[in-house]
């Protein structure tokens, strides 16, 4: 299944859908996390399941897991519920107007 390109994540505005919101953008600069790696990081601390995000991103299960582990060893951390805490932490909540 293809990613759905038209709907914005979290904290954009329509026509933005191709970019990472930026809590997302600087924890992928922070800890060198490929563009690949960040909308995974942004899905799960969106709610998502590994499988709800693979299948929203257009990934195969397997990849979205590979894509995780990475994330887990350029973090520092082993869980998934440690590195929503950890994302928490670092970036603020998005406001909405």
């Amino acid at each position: 299944m293809a990613p759905d390109t038209d709907v914005p994540r979290m904290g954009q505005a329509p026509g933005q859908a191709d970019e990472l919101p930026r809590g997302v953008e600087a924890l992928r600069q922070a800890f060198a996390l490929t563009k690949a790696e960040a909308p995974i990081l942004e899905q799960l601390a969106t709610g998502s399941s590994l499988a709800e995000a693979a299948e929203r991103l257009g990934v195969a299960r397997a990849t979205a897991k590979s894509q995780l582990m990475r994330v887990f060893a350029r973090t520092g951390v082993s869980r998934q519920s440690d590195l929503i805490h950890l994302a928490m932490t670092l970036v603020p909540p998005v406001r909405r107007p």
